[in-house]
């Protein structure tokens, strides 16, 4: 369950004459949220429903009373309770987010209330922090908070930094208080962007900065600690934290790692240092050994001019997996990152070496690959023929018809209509190459042989009507 932190002041004394009408909707308050949230299906084929959930209207409409009329200690203080046991109700909701509008349409207005208190716009801030902290539901999502931001000083910033700078401090083991060891580590990022944000805003930068460092440990935020140095033009240092980070990382967060060195290049862009940009974009390459990645190489070796030398390194390693260094001709720099050797890939790459020739316009190499990758090889070669139509149509032939074989021996009448496609493209290539004959001779073949087949039957004779159409017009 959730509990909230710091939200409750001193209770102000509530006013006699409010005091039943206050009861009498804490009462409401709680009867509506202990009721069972659901949604059952009425009419599915007119997708209507027919929901069973707790009715908010009133609640909403005696918030806006209360507002009116001035209650706000009241209205702030049952906005609160009605936040709590409303997270509990939607815990066990299923009315597709209907219910959580209705109450986030009340907290509106207790947002309203505090705006209007007249507490201190630092309390305010950290009054609406710990509000959206606590909000698992993102029931305050589109409330806007209760000040505005240019009521607070330079020292407010300072107070409400060191309030959440506080409350970072060093996790004391596992803690068996229900909470998830995600949410845990959520709270404990949000206290510390916040808290960097203050600091950022009372003027004390170097502040922020030492906050980020000494959190790394726990919230892993190497990448924020480097796009905030990035931010205010430290370069150096955020190129010392991207190497020290990416060898605190690399082992054990892979992704934190990749994503410092995506700092690295950014850094590098910075300065045009085009030749860096280009090494740490082959070192991707190498991770990843697609042809998207061999795209982005060729795009950055352009700015630097070494394309025509790390072209034919990177088609030998997407052939053998054979490494690069500087023995075997590599001509970029290094990038001070040691990057683990992918144990996942398999050489050669088949599919990247295919596409790759695609991509260069070598079509005699794509379709010798194709042939003489292994049968099962993952790739699109229903996407080769396409791209291989006109310069080696027997080729492109022989891939529409495996397709529609295979189609034909699911059986099933959707698998017959996802035939037609490649069957219509066997008659445009044959059609285009003045080989109607051998199209007609393939049709009457696949109808002797699938006689029994009633539904492909139809299909083919759909297919039929509709070129007989086109033709005569």
């Amino acid at each position: 369950r959730i509990r909230l932190e710091g939200l409750a002041g001193e209770r102000s004394e509530i006013p006699e004459k409010t005091k039943k009408r206050v009861a009498r909707l804490r009462e409401d308050i709680r009867k509506t949220t202990a009721a069972r949230v659901w949604r059952e299906e009425w009419e599915y084929h007119d997708d209507r429903y027919y929901d069973y959930g707790p009715d908010y209207s009133s609640i909403e409409t005696q918030f806006e009373a209360l507002l009116r009329d001035g209650h706000t200690e009241a209205l702030i203080e049952l906005g609160q309770e009605l936040f709590t046991l409303g997270v509990q109700q939607l815990e066990e909701s299923s009315d597709d987010g209907e219910s959580a509008l209705k109450i986030s349409n009340c907290l509106k207005l207790m947002f309203e209330a505090k705006a209007k208190s007249g507490c201190p716009a630092s309390e305010r801030l950290v009054w609406d922090w710990d509000m959206r902290l606590a909000d698992n539901y993102c029931l305050l999502e589109d409330i806007p908070p209760p000040l505005d931001e240019a009521e607070l000083t330079g020292t407010d910033w300072r107070e409400i930094a060191e309030t959440f700078a506080a409350r970072l401090q060093p996790p004391s083991g596992e803690k068996n208080d229900g909470i998830s060891k995600y949410i845990r580590e959520y709270r404990r990022k949000f206290l510390l962007d916040r808290a960097v944000e203050a600091f950022t805003k009372a003027g004390e930068k170097n502040r922020a900065v030492e906050l980020l460092v000494a959190e790394l440990p726990h919230c892993h935020n190497h990448v924020e600690l480097v796009d905030y140095l990035l931010e205010n033009d430290e370069l150096e240092l955020a190129r010392h934290w991207v190497v020290k980070g990416f060898r605190q990382t690399v082992a054990k967060h892979s992704h934190i790692a990749l994503a410092l060195a995506r700092k690295l290049q950014e850094i590098a862009t910075k300065e045009k240092d085009w030749a860096q940009v280009a090494a740490l974009e082959a070192a991707f390459f190498f991770l990843s050994a697609d042809a998207d990645g061999y795209r982005k190489v060729r795009e950055t070796c352009g700015k630097s001019g070494h394309w025509q030398q790390v072209r034919p390194l990177l088609l030998r390693y997407l052939e053998t997996g054979e490494g690069v260094d500087a023995d075997t001709g590599w001509p970029l720099p290094e990038t001070g990152l040691t990057f683990p050797a992918p144990a996942y890939l398999r050489f050669p790459r088949w599919h990247s070496l295919i596409w790759v020739a695609l991509d260069e316009r070598r079509q005699d190499d794509a379709v010798d690959w194709y042939r003489r990758a292994p049968r099962g090889t993952d790739f699109d070669s229903m996407a080769l023929a396409a791209k291989v139509r006109k310069s080696h149509p027997d080729v492109a032939l022989n891939i529409w018809k495996r397709k529609v074989e295979s189609l034909i021996n699911e059986v099933k009448p959707k698998a017959y209509r996802e035939a037609m496609q490649p069957l219509d493209d066997v008659r445009s290539l044959l059609q285009e190459t003045g080989r109607e004959d051998e199209y007609r001779t393939y049709i009457a073949e696949l109808r002797q042989r699938h006689k029994a087949k009633r539904k492909l039957r139809e299909e083919l004779d759909f297919l039929d009507r509709r070129h007989r159409k086109i033709v005569d017009g």
